[in-house]
C-alpha cells in the first residue's frame, strides 16, 4: 500500500497544471468482523464526512474507471501538462497504481461504490471516484479527484 500512496502522490505533483488538480487518497483499516461497509468508509475519512449511498461495484468497472480518470487529458482550458502524461515516470507510476489496486480488487470479498452527500476531502469538479475494498486482512478506501 505504501508503494501506491508513493505514486499517487507523486502523480497529484506530476498532473497539476492548467485549472486543475488531481488528489487521491488510500486510507486502510484494519478487519473488523462484521462490519458494515459504511462502517469502514467513516472510518476512514473525517468525523464530518457524510455517506450519500453504497453500491456493489465490480473489479474491472473500479480499474477501468480509476485508470481513466488517471488518464484524463482535459481540453484548451484545463488539464494535465501533456508532456506529463507522454512520459516515461507518468506510464510508470500508473502501473504502480493499477498493479496495486488489481491486486486488491481480485483479493476483495466485497468491493463497493460510494458517494459523499457532505464532507467530500476533496473538491471534484472533472472527475471523481470513491471505492471501498474489504479483504481478507481490512479494508481499503480510495478515494480520487479532480477540481479546477
Amino acid at each position: 500500500m505504501k508503494v501506491c500512496q508513493v505514486a499517487l502522490s507523486e502523480l497529484e505533483s506530476m498532473l497539476g497544471g492548467l485549472n486543475y488538480v488531481p488528489s487521491f487518497q488510500l486510507t486502510w483499516a484494519p478487519l473488523i468482523p462484521g462490519c458494515k461497509p459504511e462502517e469502514y468508509i467513516s472510518a476512514a475519512l473525517s468525523p464530518g464526512a457524510v455517506i450519500g449511498a453504497v453500491t456493489k461495484a465490480e473489479g474491472p468497472e473500479v480499474l477501468a474507471e480509476v485508470e481513466g480518470c488517471l488518464r484524463y487529458v482535459g481540453d484548451h482550458g484545463h488539464g494535465p501538462p501533456p508532456e506529463a502524461l507522454q512520459s516515461p515516470r507518468f506510464e510508470e507510476l500508473v502501473a504502480r497504481v493499477m498493479a496495486y489496486l488489481a491486486d486488491a480488487v481480485e483479493k476483495a470479498a466485497a468491493v463497493r461504490a460510494f458517494w459523499l452527500s457532505a464532507g467530500h476531502p476533496f473538491y471534484p469538479v472533472f472527475w471523481d471516484f470513491a471505492y471501498l475494498l474489504v479483504g481478507p486482512d481490512g479494508a481499503v478506501v480510495f478515494i480520487g479527484s479532480s477540481s479546477d
